[in-house]
């Protein structure tokens, strides 16, 4: 790997340390990928050995599910940067464009075949032996750090997989505003079916997306491009959607602690939690929006600080989206023993999720449990229980689980939102 820094001559008399600005470009790109959640999806490129070579795969992967993106950095020179001429501009962005195509195929090429000896290590720190079979749709990204001349319409040549071009700034916006790498995939997905837009109207074409996401309505463009200030107009329609430099964006701060946690259970040595457990686990929080994951912290927290001020165990109960993601989340803050706060959160999360699914007859409900002391910190205050599908319970062992805690009421709107998950409907940036 290129170092960030590197030292030439410029000239007989002179050494100087000149920034290596491809490198940077491709540790901005990272970094932004990042935000949230999201190190635990974002892979750094390695080598995969090709004969008596090795190839470097991918400036960066991001990896959520079953979906694969695929991501290829490319810079021009800072002191370059809106002084070319229009054709050379134009020139040098379609000799890029092509070049990071190429190099997103050579990508999923290596990964798609036989890579049974790669290993994948997240920006947590966590490596994950590699499986092609784990990944159904593969995307690509090219990222472009260079100013484009106006009107200018990339045409990605991608022969491998579906593929979209965003400008390096676009590429920060849209990962700090979505929080989550489900989402960008999601959003990568929705934006490759769109039509082919000047580089300059990305975020428009952005506020239109979470506009129709907002309202649960299809992506409507007036003749077939981006509004002009669509993108300041949705944000001041919904101001929150730029959380992320509001004070209380500290509460969603909470999920990446429990993300970070969920990371140091698969790096325990005593731990049975395997790596590619643990990225399940973090997907579902990684699947809800910001603004949930605010009030989900809040709530949280404030259920910690009841408990460490009653020295008891409190519990909360959500549904992320109301229920449009399939997913309901136990959270249990308690004082007392790790042992028995385990054995109570599994019987807890197993009485919540038979009740739920017998309610909803929705075979893919999940049901996420996580127990911490009142004082959440390291990973080694959490624990963690994930139930999928019919868990086979008893009616016995549920009408012991119901006496240790009272059914609750499930809200209307989550009920059947569950219920209609299995009849095709889904959001926009679809996260499945």
């Amino acid at each position: 790997m290129t170092p960030l820094w590197r030292s030439e001559a410029l000239d007989s008399d002179d050494d100087v340390e000149i920034l290596n600005y491809g490198r940077l470009a491709e540790e901005r790109a990272l970094h932004h990928a990042a935000r949230g959640g999201q190190p635990d999806f974002v892979f750094r490129p390695t080598n995969v050995v090709k004969g008596t070579a090795q190839r470097e795969i991918g400036d960066a992967l991001i990896w959520t599910g079953e979906r694969m993106l695929v991501v290829s950095v490319k810079s021009r020179d800072p002191a370059r940067k809106g002084l070319d001429a229009e054709a050379r501009a134009r020139s040098w962005l379609d000799k890029k464009i092509a070049a990071a195509c190429r190099q997103i195929d050579g990508t999923v090429r290596t990964l798609r075949g036989d890579s049974a000896d790669v290993t994948l290590t997240n920006l947590r720190g966590v490596s994950i032996p590699w499986d092609a079979s784990q990944v159904r749709e593969w995307l690509g990204a090219v990222v472009i750090d260079y100013t484009p001349p106006p009107s200018y319409v990339p045409n990605p040549t991608c022969s491998q997989v579906p593929a979209v071009v965003l400008h390096a700034d676009d590429w920060r916006v849209i990962n700090e505003t979505l929080w989550s790498s489900t989402l960008t995939i999601g959003y990568v997905n929705t934006r490759r079916q769109l039509p082919p837009v000047p580089m300059g109207a990305e975020l428009d074409l952005l506020g239109h997306v979470l506009e129709a996401e907002q309202q649960l309505r299809p992506i409507a463009l007036p003749g077939g491009q981006p509004q002009p200030g669509k993108w300041q107009e949705v944000r001041l329609r919904w101001p929150d959607f730029a959380m992320r430099s509001h004070p209380d964006s500290q509460y969603a701060l909470l999920l990446d602690a429990i993300m970070g946690a969920m990371a140091e259970a698969s790096l325990e040595p005593s731990a049975a939690l395997h790596p590619l457990e643990y990225v399940g686990l973090v997907r579902l929080l990684d699947e809800i929006p910001l603004l949930e994951r605010v009030e989900m912290g809040r709530e949280c927290l404030d259920r910690c600080k009841r408990a460490a001020s009653t020295k008891s165990r409190v519990s909360y109960l959500s549904w992320p989206t109301r229920g449009r993601l399939g997913l309901q989340i136990l959270f249990v803050a308690d004082s007392a023993s790790r042992e028995e706060r385990k054995g109570v959160l599994a019987v807890q999360a197993m009485t919540r999720h038979a009740e739920l699914l017998a309610a909803t007859d929705n075979a893919s409900l999940t049901t996420l449990g996580i127990a911490t002391e009142p004082f959440p910190a390291s990973g080694g205050s959490h624990d963690f229980a994930l139930l999928a599908g019919d868990i086979g319970l008893s009616q016995a062992s549920l009408d012991a689980g119901e006496a240790m805690f009272p059914k609750p009421q499930f809200p209307a709107e989550v009920l059947d939102n569950i219920r209609s998950l299995g009849d095709g409907t889904m959001g926009l940036m679809d996260s499945s």
